[in-house]
Parts: C-alpha cells; structure tokens; sequence
C-alpha cells in the first residue's frame, strides 16, 4: 500500500526511532502510544508457523524467534494491536530466502502472539497491514490490526513499517 505524503515522513522519523530502541518517540511519530507489551522467545520455528514457511523451516530451521505484542493507543479513542516477530537463521542466505516467502501473501507466517495477551482475544492477523525488514542473518516480520476507532489503512501500515524497524529485545 502507498502512504501519503504526510504519512511517509512520519514513517521515516518512526523508522529511524525504532532502529534505536526508542519505542515512545516512534509511536509519538504517529500519535500513538504504547499500552501494552509481551515478549517470548523460542527457539523452534516450525511450531510457531504455518503453511510454507512451516516446511521452509523444516528443511531449514531458524536459530531463534522473539515475538513481541503491542497495544498502541491514541485520541480519539484509536487503538491498535501490533505483532513482531525476529526471526534468526543460520546464515544471511537463508535469511534472504525467509523473507522472500513470508513476502509472499498466502504463503504462511510466524504465528503472531494472541492478542488475548492484551485483553483483545478477538484480533485476528490478516497481513494486509504487514511489513518485513532483513537485517544480516535476522528477518523483522510485523503485522497491525485495528482494535478501535478510526484507523485508516494507511495508519496501519504505517505502524508496521515502524514496528519492523526495531531490534528483536
């Protein structure tokens, strides 16, 4: 999805936040602000996805997974949930590979973390508000979903162009 003007440089200046950890500036970027935060890692891929990228994992299984849930919450009664997941793979080839199959829509994904974690047992990831980033040997893979208010499509792809951008915890 294309993002408007006003929504390119907030991504931009969300982005470069990200990259260095600063959750609350990020969000500000976008007037939102964080309300909620799970973490868990793993270590077996292939039991925390489906379709595809489960039998990619199988044939070549990942170091280590970290999966992080967000609230974010802003005026006007906005809410939204957030879903990263880190994956590391043995090498930046494989890593490569990774990220061009979960590119692909309808090919599978990393199980995000329930939204129940946030008290939103409803939310159901669609990955049409997705976003991946490579860094090295690391695939970023994160998805938003709208749980309140009025959040436009390009607001939500927004925050998961941001939430891509940071560094697995």
């Amino acid at each position: 999805m294309a993002l408007n003007g006003r929504l390119v440089a907030k991504v931009k200046s969300g982005r470069t936040h990200a990259a260095k950890g600063r959750h609350r500036q990020a969000w500000r970027e976008l007037d939102l602000r964080q309300v909620g935060k799970r973490a868990r890692q793993a270590v077996n891929c292939a039991v925390l996805s489906y379709g595809d990228v489960r039998e990619f994992f199988l044939r070549k299984p990942c170091r280590a997974v970290d999966r992080l849930q967000l609230g974010l919450q802003g005026g006007n009664g906005r809410s939204v949930a957030v879903a990263i997941a880190w994956v590391e793979m043995p090498s930046s080839g494989t890593a490569r590979e990774l990220r061009r199959l979960v590119d692909t829509h309808g090919t599978g994904n990393v199980i995000a973390k329930t939204a129940a974690a946030l008290g939103e047992p409803n939310v159901r990831y669609a990955g049409q508000h997705y976003h991946s980033d490579l860094r090295g040997r690391t695939v970023a893979i994160a998805e938003a979903e709208k749980l309140d208010g009025a959040v436009s499509d390009g607001e939500l792809e927004a925050v998961a162009r941001i939430a891509a951008a940071f560094p697995a915890p």
